[in-house]
């Protein structure tokens, strides 16, 4: 009995042992378990922090690039517009030169026509007093010649007159009379002019014409001086 109950004993403390082992080892194997979960966790954390340490730089590293990239190409753009506006401002500055030269040789031209028109106007001035002085030289010699003419008419009917009558008091007076310009028979340079050879007066409009009609009639001028009604 004794021997028995030692038995039962030794048993119930194998299984105690075995079951205090057991618990032991499950406890051990949980606490294993649990530090191998959670070194897996921190070892996922330490993963998940490096990575988004190395996505935050990544993306810092595209942020300061695709920046860079940006201000080259604000830069590049800046140039463009620049260079642009350079040549802009060229063509506009060759253009207000060659408008500048255009309004000057316009002005120029101007200046000239003006110049010109003065200058005709004066030639034309010029050439209307030549042609009084001449109206006026020609009208005097007309007038001498006229006088001149009346001098031989009047002395070859005085001399006609003389032979067949001897009242030639009216035709005396009538010569007299006749040179209200000249105290006589004066002769100069366009008087033997005219002796030589008849003056034609230039025909100008009007005045040329009334000129000739003069001419034209100094004998029936002449006529009526001396008093013939004939």
């Amino acid at each position: 009995m004794e021997e028995q109950r030692e038995r039962i004993t030794n048993r119930l403390l194998a299984r105690m042992k075995k079951k205090m082992g057991d618990e032991d080892e499950r406890i051990a194997r949980e606490i294993a378990e649990k530090e191998e979960e959670q070194a897996k966790e921190e070892q996922a954390k330490e993963e998940k922090l490096q990575a988004d340490l190395k996505s935050i730089a990544e993306h810092r590293v595209n942020v300061i690039k695709m920046k860079e990239e940006k201000e080259k190409e604000e830069r590049l753009e800046g140039q463009k517009l620049l260079i642009g506006l350079m040549e802009a401002d060229r063509i506009y500055q060759e253009l207000e030169k060659d408008k500048i030269h255009r309004n000057y040789c316009a002005n120029l031209k101007l200046q000239e026509a003006h110049v010109a028109q003065i200058a005709e106007k004066i030639a034309r001035g010029e050439n209307e007093k030549q042609e009084d002085a001449e109206y006026v030289r020609q009208k005097e010699v007309i007038a001498l010649c006229r006088e001149q003419e009346f001098q031989k008419y009047a002395k070859k009917i005085i001399d006609e007159q003389s032979k067949t009558t001897q009242n030639l008091y009216p035709l005396l007076k009538g010569l007299h009379e006749g040179i209200p310009t000249f105290s006589g028979p004066a002769y100069s340079e366009d008087q033997h002019c005219c002796e030589k050879q008849p003056i034609q007066p230039p025909y100008i409009g009007e005045t040329a014409q009334e000129m000739k009609l003069l001419n034209e009639q100094k004998y029936d001028h002449t006529k009526a001086r001396l008093g013939f009604t004939w």
